[in-house]
């Protein structure tokens, strides 16, 4: 894989790319806002249809949005791009990649590319949770200077309608682009993992329990 990932063993900071302000902090298990508790307050879908292969687009459990905050020391806007993917088809994992569903637990993780490539941060902070019979990857890049809001913040609010050609957006395409086969083989074997987990678990059970025979 082009990067390698590990649960947090250290606080990861997100900083305002501005003036370096403290904006959020992950941790192993939780993730905690500074200031007012939002520090991405509105975004929209990232539009992947024509930038991936017919191939990549299986399956189709994931969903990828550009997201907006602003610093509450520097007022300088930023964006950060979250990509959730499951490894299931979008009717099945959609409660939880749009967070209809939020999952109880969550573990953290630091994801970090073995050797540079444009548009990719060095390091981006992962989510991973149990999401049914299955994991859920979100994965968070970010955040970047956004200075010029020009076709990402309209009237409306952020908005990719026409086309979303913006430079953050084609920044969030490519760098997602560049990742993409890497992150959905990454939540298929994590699932896998969780899978067998959970079979060795109904093992041990089944083992444990005391023989009605005698």
């Amino acid at each position: 894989m082009k990067f390698r990932s590990w649960t947090l063993t250290e606080p990861y900071a997100m900083d305002c790319p501005a003036c370096d302000t403290l904006l959020a902090i992950g941790h192993r298990d939780y993730f905690r806002t500074l200031g007012d508790g939002f520090w991405l307050r509105d975004g929209d879908t990232i539009d992947m249809v024509n930038v991936l292969s017919e191939e990549q687009k299986k399956p189709s459990g994931f969903d990828c949005t550009l997201m907006v905050g602003k610093c509450r020391e520097c007022q300088a806007d930023y964006y950060a791009v979250e990509a959730a993917f499951m490894d299931a088809d979008y009717t099945d994992a959609e409660p939880y990649l749009i967070g209809d569903v939020v999952p109880a637990g969550a573990s953290f993780r630091m994801c970090e590319l073995r050797k540079p490539e444009e548009p990719v941060p060095p390091a981006w902070l992962l989510r991973e949770s149990a999401a049914g019979a299955g994991v859920l990857h979100k994965h968070t890049f970010g955040p970047f200077l956004l200075g010029d809001t020009t076709g990402v913040i309209g009237r409306n609010g952020v908005s990719s309608c026409g086309g979303g050609k913006a430079p953050a957006w084609d920044h969030a395409k490519g760098m997602l682009k560049a990742v993409w086969d890497d992150a959905r083989r990454y939540v298929t074997a994590r699932s896998r993992d969780a899978e067998m987990n959970r079979i060795r678990e109904n093992i041990r059970s089944e083992i444990s329990k005391p023989d009605s025979n005698h």
